[in-house]
């Protein structure tokens, strides 16, 4: 059984869904990096959440969703007036611990990389799959002061 998901994009939401592919993270950091642009975000947490968003969907590629194609993964990013909230969610299981302990010298540092850029990251998983929610403060774009004029 296969469920389908909507995927939208509005000024203070981003939702996509997309098969668990390495082929699909070019697309996914492309997509989201216009819907962040938009923000008018300052530069390093812009890069930030693209980073974290990156890692969190290699890790439910390959761990949550073992490369299974068939599988998908789900991201949904929601904008506040202070901070950024991303979640992504994976169909499958992971497979053993992912703790630091388990790092190679090339390898393992999707985690820490998560932890150190966001401000909080929680990952909740279940028989459904697993789900890593990162939360970004940020500071509010400045909107410049409009002159009444009209364009």
């Amino acid at each position: 059984m296969s469920a389908l998901r909507p995927a939208a994009v509005t000024e203070t939401s981003f939702v996509t869904c997309y098969p668990a592919a390495a082929t699909e993270l070019a697309p996914l950091r492309h997509r989201l990096g216009q819907w962040l642009v938009r923000m008018g975000l300052d530069t390093s947490i812009f890069h930030d959440i693209l980073i974290a968003t990156g890692e969190a969907a290699v890790n439910a590629i390959e761990h949550g969703s073992g490369l299974d194609s068939t599988k998908t993964i789900s991201v949904e990013a929601f904008a506040a007036p202070a901070a950024i909230t991303v979640s992504v969610t994976d169909t499958g299981q992971w497979r053993g611990d992912t703790a630091a302990s388990r790092r190679s010298r090339q390898r393992g540092r999707g985690l820490t990389l998560m932890y150190g850029l966001a401000d909080q990251v929680d990952t909740v998983r279940s028989p459904q799959g697993t789900t890593v929610t990162m939360y970004f403060r940020h500071t509010p774009a400045k909107i410049p002061a409009t002159t009444g004029a009209r364009p």
